[in-house]
């Protein structure tokens, strides 16, 4: 089990590379996280929702991702609201408190359960934590943390991030606030994200020994420029895309609800491409070639909001000059006329206008549509099938026929796409993983724009594959694997 000081200390990208590590060595390796707390979600082959790091850490031990890997998912809807997920279907929406006072322990049957199929049938299980198991005010209900370790009897590797500062402080003082049976099961540290020599860290390395009497697995080097895909809205947040001088402008409106940003992943690895997040309407760049609304897990909040800052009426003006603009799932449902919420599923905003760019109206209901998506376009710049997934609550009707996609094994259709509107929407997540499909779909609104064509769209799932190689070889080189061996006893 590797658990951290902290959130985003490394613990998703880390367990991924130890998937990767093991299914190397040729043991039959699988990810587990009891409960992500997360927009960024994936689906399963059969439909189920669970975190997109979890998914992720799957590809890495190259299984099929399954619902067992992250019985339970939390995702936010509001400061104070979340809706749960349990076994990959939507639970509740429940409040904070209650969450913690009434259901948190309701959950840990469905782990353990989770957990005794995933040990049936797989050889190793590479178990992320969440956070870090020395918050003494959510001890008391622990389900992810020593909990999961305790149930297992998991060795646990405890990570610090030095690129923050205060690593030895942190990994100290995690130890010392663990009760005795907790710090029994910590068996090594891992100090990630190192820059710099590593011979003048050995002193404190000797100190954390002398202190704990636990050994240091390994110091991580820090990976420049790394993709992969995680679960926390702060990377989308931190990722600097812009470039001077690009073929392609692109502004992604940053959305308070913002899910699964892993959607434009692909643009930032084309180096003909700028992409920026916009905050404000100040950040909307007057010559920007595309503006992307992403998907939200609040529509009518989010739309809202950009009504509020001045966004809503900036957007509907460069489109009307000439920018193209994107929509995906939540962001399509904004380009419609009109989204209604007559049950007040999402909050207590219920009806609201879009940008109406599209001739749609979309209602959102209890049902949540949860599916992996092949298609066939009806797109003349492009004709092989494309795929991805959907997630969504809303149903839209559409009052012209003009679609993009036909879905395989549907009644409906999906999405729209003209030049003259300069508008493309679908409810197709990863849409942008087809990389042909992009290189396609980019170069027909440049060429409508009379701009240079972009030469090459990198294959995203191969360039996947090798950041996953590049992390799991990071790791190898700079741990004691011969420990890690005895650690875990094989």
């Amino acid at each position: 089990m590797i658990q951290g000081t902290a959130s985003n200390v490394g613990k998703s990208v880390l367990t991924a590379g130890f998937c990767r590590i093991f299914s190397d060595m040729g043991y039959k390796t699988a990810p587990f996280k009891a409960q992500n707390m997360a927009l960024n979600s994936y689906i399963t082959d059969d439909g189920k929702e669970i975190g997109r790091s979890t998914a992720f850490q799957a590809k890495a031990a190259r299984t099929k991702a399954k619902v067992e890997m992250n019985p339970i998912l939390l995702k936010p809807s509001s400061d104070l609201t979340s809706q749960i997920i349990l076994m990959g279907k939507p639970l509740k929406n429940v409040s904070a408190k209650d969450y913690w006072g009434t259901y948190k322990k309701k959950m840990f049957p469905y782990i353990q359960d989770a957990l005794r199929k995933l040990s049936k049938e797989y050889e190793i299980l590479v178990i992320e934590g969440a956070g870090s198991p020395a918050e003494i005010n959510l001890k008391e209900n622990d389900i992810v943390n020593m909990a999961v370790a305790k149930e297992l009897k998991a060795p646990v590797l405890l990570t610090g991030d030095i690129d923050r500062g205060g690593v030895i402080a942190s990994l100290y003082g995690t130890i010392e606030l663990l009760e005795d049976e907790e710090r029994a099961l910590v068996k090594g540290f891992l100090i990630n994200k190192f820059r710099g020599d590593k011979t003048l860290f050995e002193p404190a390395i000797k100190f954390l020994k002398e202190k704990t009497n636990i050994d240091t697995l390994g110091v991580i080097p820090f990976l420049q420029n790394l993709i992969v895909e995680e679960e926390d809205t702060l990377r989308f947040s931190n990722r600097n895309g812009e470039k001077e001088n690009a073929l392609v402008k692109i502004n992604i409106l940053a959305l308070p609800h913002i899910s699964n940003f892993t959607d434009f992943d692909i643009f930032y690895t084309i180096p003909d491409i700028s992409v920026k997040r916009v905050y404000r309407t100040d950040d909307l760049e007057d010559n920007c070639d595309i503006i992307i609304i992403p998907g939200t897990k609040s529509t009518l909040s989010d739309l809202n909001y950009l009504k509020k800052t001045g966004i809503f009426a900036k957007v509907k003006e460069l489109n009307q000059k000439g920018t193209f603009v994107i929509g995906i799932c939540g962001g399509y449902q904004m380009m419609g006329k009109s989204i209604f919420d007559p049950l007040g599923l999402e909050g207590d905003i219920k009806k609201a206008e879009g940008f109406s760019f599209i001739n749609m109206h979309t209602e959102i209901k209890p049902e949540k549509l949860t599916r992996q998506v092949k298609a066939t376009p009806y797109l003349n710049f492009y004709k092989d099938k494309v795929e991805g997934y959907e997630i969504h609550m809303g149903a839209s009707k559409r009052e012209d026929g003009n679609f993009a996609f036909k879905i395989e094994n549907s009644a409906t259709d999906d999405g729209i796409f003209s030049l003259e509107k300069n508008i493309f929407g679908t409810y197709i997540h990863g849409i942008f993983d087809n990389h042909n499909f992009t290189k396609a779909f980019l170069n027909t609104i440049l060429e409508n724009k009379k701009k240079h064509l972009i030469s090459k769209v990198i294959n995203y799932n191969a360039l996947l594959e090798n950041e996953i190689d590049r992390i799991a070889k990071n790791i190898k080189k700079n741990i004691d694997i011969n420990m890690l061996k005895k650690i875990i006893g094989i």
